[in-house]
């Protein structure tokens, strides 16, 4: 599926590069509605989709909006529904997406928790992402932008996490980074 796409593209590339937005991901949205609109779409917000039939070069979207049943129609949509309401299956599609669907049911959504370390200089070299995944917090990513290292962690080790006091997860954060930055 798509995931696999991603990984065969970021080996194409340079497995060795990653990257972040510096902006935050809602310049990538922005982007794309941009992009939208410059080709003659129309981005929808705070419409709730209800059926969607399609095939190839046709969609038919059955929404509402502003409590008001409305339909559109166009050659390609693109979707985007919350993980917890596409599992629901509350939103149809015709025909059914089994494929699709199976894959969906394999995701979770939970916790995740992140730290970040803002320090008065940088005494490391800009590492972008390093990983050690036996680590209560097993991602860290540096910042070309000034000394700041963030960690973050989902799932299981975020909820036993959660539990800790800000002062206790300080604490393991600078000791996985430590083991990490100096051995």
């Amino acid at each position: 599926h798509a995931l696999k796409r991603a990984e065969y593209a970021a080996e194409q590339i340079n497995m060795d590069t990653q990257s972040h937005i510096v902006e935050g991901y809602s310049a990538l949205v922005e982007h794309f509605i941009a992009d939208i609109k410059a080709a003659g779409g129309m981005p929808l917000t705070n419409t709730s989709a209800r059926s969607i039939r399609w095939e190839k070069g046709k969609v038919e979207v059955s929404a509402e909006r502003n409590r008001r049943k409305e339909t559109f129609e166009a050659d390609i949509a693109v979707i985007t529904l919350p993980l917890a309401l596409l599992k629901t299956n509350r939103v149809k599609f015709e025909p059914s997406l089994p494929e699709k669907m199976e894959a969906i049911n394999g995701l979770e959504v939970g916790n995740v928790v992140r730290i970040v370390f803002h320090f008065k200089e940088c005494f490391w070299e800009d590492f972008g992402f390093i990983h050690a995944f036996d680590e209560a917090i097993p991602t860290w990513r540096s910042d070309n932008r000034g000394p700041v290292l963030t960690g973050w962690t989902g799932g299981p080790k975020a909820d036993a996490l959660l539990k800790l006091s800000r002062k206790k997860l300080e604490t393991t954060g600078l000791k996985i980074l430590s083991k990490m930055i100096f051995g």
